[in-house]
């Protein structure tokens, strides 16, 4: 299992490798329900590296409106 300092350094280094801005909270707390979702979404098999967060996996609050 990754670490979410992991998860982090991960997403931030595919963001840039697709041109795409870095969405999620720098934090790993979601702007809207204020809790953690780097665990949600590791359980869920996101290792950071793959897919752009755009969105709380806990609320589907999106980061990109």
């Amino acid at each position: 299992m990754i670490t979410r300092e992991e998860f982090i350094a991960n997403q931030k280094k595919h963001c840039k490798e697709i041109n795409t801005p870095f969405f999620m909270p720098r934090s790993g707390r979601c702007d809207w329900c204020g809790r953690d979702i780097i665990p949600a979404l590791i359980e869920a098999g996101n290792d950071g590296s793959k897919r752009v967060v755009t969105g709380c996996p806990l609320c589907h609050g999106s980061y990109c409106d």
